[in-house]
């Protein structure tokens, strides 16, 4: 049963991305202050955390150059939708996860992640690693995923292989129309630089282990 505290997922993302907890914890507060993160609490009636939390964090942490941009950061991958010209035919079905191969044809990025996941807490990856667990030298050998997220403006790739061989999928994610073309701005509004910063299934297996209470 997940016990996973605001703390926790703090310590164990900063801990895989390589980045000060303090850092972390100020991008957790300001998405909890905006209702994006389940309020923690005390005793048997204590929010939580969920999937979406540490996809809402996940997100912010790569696509975000600060803290204050967060929240609107969030927001904007909330509202992007699979890029069709620039995906698999078939997204992400026959990849292996039924969880992401579920998910409906306007889903979001962060949905995507997030049934990415769910899929680590008590899916089908979740069975693939437990099934994979006695790898090469007792090492958990890693699925090849990708997950990269863009800034400024908001272009999401999440990449699936290593689960069923030869077999690869990956979705690339834009904001359709152009109501939402950009995130937040930089504070010089000429600067002509654009980041990508992106995770491993490393990443996406450590959060799932926090939140479906499993051990190193």
């Amino acid at each position: 049963m997940n016990m996973a505290s605001p703390g926790d997922l703090v310590r164990t993302v900063a801990e895989v991305l390589g980045m000060p907890s303090a850092s972390v914890a100020w991008y957790d507060r300001m998405l909890q202050e905006a209702g994006l993160r389940s309020k923690s609490g005390r005793g048997s009636g204590a929010a939580r955390l969920t999937a979406r939390d540490a996809a809402n964090l996940l997100t912010a942490l790569l696509a975000s150059k600060q803290p204050k941009e967060a929240v609107d950061t969030v927001k904007l991958y909330a509202a992007t939708r699979p890029d069709r010209a620039q995906s698999s035919k078939k997204a992400f079905a026959g990849a292996g996860l039924g969880e992401t191969a579920k998910l409906p044809s306007d889903h979001s990025f962060i949905d995507a992640l997030e049934a990415l996941l769910l899929s680590g807490i008590e899916g089908d990856l979740a069975t693939w690693i437990a099934e994979h667990s006695r790898g090469k030298r007792g090492r958990k050998p890693m699925p090849l995923f990708e997950v990269a997220a863009s800034m400024p403006g908001a272009v999401g790739d999440i990449r699936l292989a290593g689960i069923l061989e030869g077999i690869t999928a990956q979705v690339r994610y834009t904001t359709p129309g152009s109501q939402i073309e950009s995130g937040p701005s930089p504070d010089n509004d000429d600067a002509d630089l654009a980041q990508s910063r992106s995770v491993t299934a490393r990443t996406i297996i450590r959060i799932a282990d926090l939140l479906a209470g499993r051990g190193d």
